[in-house]
Formats: structure tokens, sequence, C-alpha cells
């Protein structure tokens, strides 16, 4: 698994983890040792093999720590939509610049 669906997963145990936390706090007044969680997490399910064990950690690690510091609570969905779709069309100023730049390199390198 990679790309979107690795940063989908991640983001979901992360966030996981933030619900853990607050629960394990708030109801039994105790703490969680997240590295820890993590580690048990990854032998319950087998997420990653051995050798990458100590990445999975960190990865899930920093993304609890964002997920647990957010600010954010929403965004507009209709802004956030014409800026996919500005990527996909390539519509935005800084990808019009992208792509000249990429068509000049290619008239360069056309014989």
């Amino acid at each position: 698994m990679n790309g979107l669906f690795l940063d989908s997963a991640i983001k979901s145990i992360a966030r996981y983890l933030v619900k853990l936390e607050k629960l394990v706090s708030s109801k039994y007044d105790g703490n969680v040792r997240i590295k820890e969680e993590i580690e048990l997490l990854n032998q319950q399910y087998g997420f990653v093999d051995v050798e990458h064990v100590s990445a999975f950690v960190n990865d899930i690690y920093r993304m609890y720590e964002f997920e647990r510091n957010r600010e954010l609570t929403s965004i507009d969905s209709m802004a956030y939509a014409k800026f996919k779709w500005d990527l996909a069309t390539g519509v935005n100023d800084l990808q019009r610049l992208k792509n000249e730049l990429h068509q000049e390199l290619a008239a360069l390198n056309t014989p």
C-alpha cells in the first residue's frame, strides 16, 4: 500500500490514538504510552514487517502529534473543490507557469 491509501491509513491510526488517549485520560484518569501502543497495534495487525517497525512508529507518532495539536476544525468545501479542480486542470497560475516551462523545455529537446 502506498500513496493516498498509505496516508489515509496513517491518519486513521493516529486519530484512533488521539481518541484512545482522550478516553483513557477522561474515563480512567490514566496515560497511554503512544509509541508502545503503536508497536502493539503492529503486533496485533501486522501492518509492517519487523524491519519497518521503526519507520512505522515514527510516521504514526508524527501524525498523532499533528492530529493531537490540530487547531483548524473545518475548511470551505467549495474552495477545496476549486483548488482540486485547478490542480487537475492546470488553471492556477503556478501550474500554468510549470506547463509553459515544460513546453519550452520540450521544444528545446525537439530536433
